[in-house]
């Protein structure tokens, strides 16, 4: 059976926010659901996010039940140091998917927001809808910092352009706080640089999109920090743990 009280809603309600509402991931990781085809309603497989649910369909997701689901799974939120090369999806039909290292994990848990297959570091995964939501959504600006090795020309003024808006996929992006951290050994006479990028948004691709934009290739990109939730210096790369207490509210908490 559908949530109670969900499902009665005149005209039924859309499937991908029933899946939302479930806490079992945000409306983005639901449509990841549908693609992956791993969502029935009475039985038949559902990919359509804007099909409509009404009073006494049986929704299931992966064979369990949505009632089910919500009966065995315990809040559960994570943090992965993600290796580089891995997909943030819930379907491995695009190559291998970063639930390769998750091992022993029973309650569905979902990315809060994503790394492309090419980045690092830190990862948010839950089963709290919620939670997942007010870490993805624009309008909260959490804050994101990235560790970037990139190589190219890096004068005063291409920095002065990293640091402003962009116009990115037909958005303009807020400005970023970018700034050198070293210089690196230069490889076949091309200078190559450690830099800070902090963003209060997450736009697909959008520091390697800025650094293209600018002439400057992108070697290496680790999410170090998401609010004041710093990735732990002894978690390795591939390796997870649970948030603490504390954790959670790093997670909420902008640094000063």
């Amino acid at each position: 059976m559908t949530e109670p009280g969900v499902a009665a809603e005149r005209d039924g309600i859309r499937l991908q926010k029933l899946l939302e509402r479930a806490g079992l991931c945000s409306r983005r990781g639901a449509a990841e659901f549908l693609r992956g085809g791993i969502v029935t309603v009475n039985g038949q497989v559902v990919r359509e996010p804007g099909f409509r649910v009404l009073a006494g369909d049986l929704v299931a997701v992966d064979g369990l039940s949505i009632d089910s689901i919500l009966i065995s799974t315990r809040p559960r939120t994570l943090m992965l140091n993600k290796p580089r090369g891995l997909l943030c999806s819930v379907s491995s039909g695009q190559g291998a998917t970063i639930y390769e290292c998750l091992h022993g994990i029973k309650e569905r848990i979902v990315p809060a927001g994503r790394l492309d297959k090419e980045s690092e570091g830190l990862l948010i995964l839950s089963n709290d809808g919620e939670l997942i939501n007010r870490i993805t959504h624009p309008s909260f600006g959490h804050c994101k910092e990235y560790l970037v090795t990139a190589s190219g020309k890096l004068s005063s003024s291409i920095l002065r352009k990293l640091n402003s808006s962009f116009q990115i996929d037909g958005y303009r992006t807020r400005p970023a706080n970018v700034m050198i951290v070293g210089e690196l050994h230069a490889m076949r006479d091309i200078p190559r640089f450690l830099l800070s990028f902090t963003l209060h948004e997450g736009r697909n691709r959008q520091i390697r999109k800025m650094c293209e934009m600018c002439g400057l290739r992108v070697e290496r990109l680790l999410r170090t920090a998401i609010n004041s939730l710093r990735l732990p210096a002894d978690l390795g790369s591939g390796h997870w743990r649970d948030l603490s207490r504390d954790d959670m509210l790093d997670l909420e908490r902008f640094p000063q």
